[in-house]
C-alpha cells in the first residue's frame, strides 16, 4: 500500500500516539491510539495482550466494550486451548496475517473452535499475530470484524503489517527490562501461597522448590518417599516421577488419609526449563527443573470444580467440563450434541482424560470422581 503525501502526516500522528501512550504510561491513552488505527483498517475491535509461558496474563488492552463481556471469560475458560491460531502464531512472529490466509472454509466448517466460538459470535474474520516472543513471555494483537462484515482486504492487512514494528517497540518499551523480575517474582509468590502443594525436582530427584502446603501435606507420609531435600530411590513417588518422564504423562498416586483422599501427581517438565527465579532451598537450586509434583487433599464433601480437576489431573478446561458432565450421567453422544462438537472430538478428549487421570476405562474414571463427592 502506497500512502499519498497528505496521508503521511496522519500516519505519523497515529504512530506517535502509540509512543506517547507508553511515555505517559496511560492505558486509556493506548486504547485511544489503537482505536485511531482501527479506523484506518475499519476494525470493530482490538485485543492487545501479553502472556507468560505458563499461561499467566501479564497485560491486556481492549478497545471495545464487546470484548469485556462474558464472551471473553468463555474464551479463556473453555476455548483458548482449542484456538488453532495460537498454535500457528509462533511460526510468524512479527508478521501480521489473516485467519483466511491459513484456514480454509473447509477447515473452519469442521474445526471445533471456529464452529463453537468464532462463527456463532460472528468473529471469524481476524487480522493480527504474535508481535514478540521471549524465553518466558510473548505478546499478541488481534483485530476483529464483527458479524455480517467482510474479511480484511489486502490493503488493510498491509496497513497492519506496517503498524506491527511500532507495536513491537511499544510493547517492549511498556514492559521494559523488568519483565523477568516481575514475572518470576509473581510466579514464586503465587506458588508459595497456593493451597495445592507444589514441589520442583531436578534430574537427581533433589528438591529445588517446595511450598508450605506440600511440606504440611507430605510430612505425615514418610513412606511416600519425600525426605526433606530429596526423594528416596525406589520409593512410590520416585517411581511415579520416572514413569511420568518415560510415558510423558502425569502420574497420580492416591492415598486415603484420616483427613480425606490425598492425590499426588508427578509431571515431566519441558526440557531446558530453568529455576533461577524459584526460592532456593537446596544446593541444587541452580540446576534445571526436571519434575514437578502437585499435592492436593480432597476432604470429604469437597466440591470438585472445573479448576480443581484441572489442578489435580492437568485437564484442559474442555476436558474438565467433559469429565464433570460424564459423572452427571451425560453420554458421549449427548455431550457432543449439546456442545455442538463431533463425537470423534469428544472421544479424543476422553482418551486424554483417562491417560491423565491414570484410569483405563470410562467406568473407572466415573466411579472414582463420583466417590470423591457429589459434583
Amino acid at each position: 500500500m502506497v500512502l499519498r503525501s497528505s496521508e503521511y502526516d496522519v500516519w505519523d500522528d497515529i504512530v506517535g500516539d502509540l509512543y506517547d501512550a507508553v511515555l505517559e504510561k496511560e492505558t486509556t491513552q493506548l486504547q485511544t491510539a489503537l482505536r485511531r488505527f482501527e479506523r484506518v483498517i475499519s476494525s470493530d475491535s482490538c485485543h492487545l495482550f501479553g502472556m507468560s509461558n505458563v499461561g499467566q496474563e501479564l497485560f491486556t488492552v481492549q478497545t471495545h466494550p464487546f470484548d469485556v463481556t462474558e464472551d471473553t471469560t468463555a474464551y479463556y475458560n473453555h476455548y483458548r486451548h482449542l484456538d488453532p491460531r495460537l498454535k500457528l502464531a509462533p511460526k510468524f512472529v512479527g508478521k501480521a496475517w489473516r485467519c483466511t490466509d491459513h484456514f480454509s472454509a473447509k477447515f473452519m466448517d469442521r474445526d471445533e473452535f471456529f464452529q463453537d466460538f468464532l462463527v456463532p459470535k460472528g468473529r471469524q474474520f481476524t487480522a493480527g499475530g504474535m508481535l514478540a516472543k521471549a524465553s518466558d513471555w510473548h505478546s499478541t494483537i488481534v483485530f476483529n470484524r464483527f458479524k455480517g462484515r467482510p474479511d480484511f482486504s489486502d490493503d488493510e492487512l498491509a496497513s497492519v503489517r506496517r503498524y506491527f514494528p511500532h507495536l513491537q517497540r511499544t510493547v517492549r518499551m511498556a514492559l521494559s527490562d523488568h519483565i523477568s523480575t516481575l514475572l518470576h517474582g509473581a510466579q514464586a509468590d503465587l506458588l508459595q501461597q497456593q493451597a495445592v502443594g507444589v514441589i520442583g525436582l531436578n534430574r537427581l530427584h533433589q528438591v529445588l522448590f517446595i511450598n508450605p502446603s506440600a511440606r504440611q501435606l507430605l510430612a505425615p507420609l514418610p513412606d511416600l518417599g519425600w525426605q526433606g531435600s530429596t526423594l528416596r530411590d525406589g520409593s512410590p513417588l520416585a517411581l511415579a516421577c520416572q514413569k511420568a518422564h518415560r510415558d510423558r504423562k502425569p502420574q497420580p498416586i492416591r492415598l486415603s488419609t484420616v483427613d480425606g483422599e490425598l492425590v499426588v501427581t508427578a509431571w515431566a517438565t519441558p526440557k531446558r526449563s530453568k529455576t533461577a527465579w524459584l526460592p532456593s532451598v537446596s544446593a541444587a537450586s541452580d540446576q534445571p527443573l526436571h519434575t514437578c509434583v502437585m499435592v492436593q487433599l480432597l476432604r470429604p464433601g469437597h466440591r470438585l470444580t472445573h479448576s480443581l480437576l484441572m489442578e489435580l489431573y492437568g485437564f484442559t478446561a474442555a476436558e474438565a467440563r467433559l469429565a464433570k458432565e460424564l459423572v452427571q450421567g451425560t453420554t458421549v453422544e449427548k455431550y457432543a450434541q449439546s456442545f455442538h462438537i463431533s463425537v470423534a472430538t469428544v472421544r479424543t478428549q476422553l482418551r486424554q482424560i483417562l491417560a491423565k487421570s491414570g484410569h483405563a476405562r470410562q467406568q473407572e474414571l466415573i466411579a472414582h470422581l463420583a466417590s470423591l463427592q457429589a459434583l
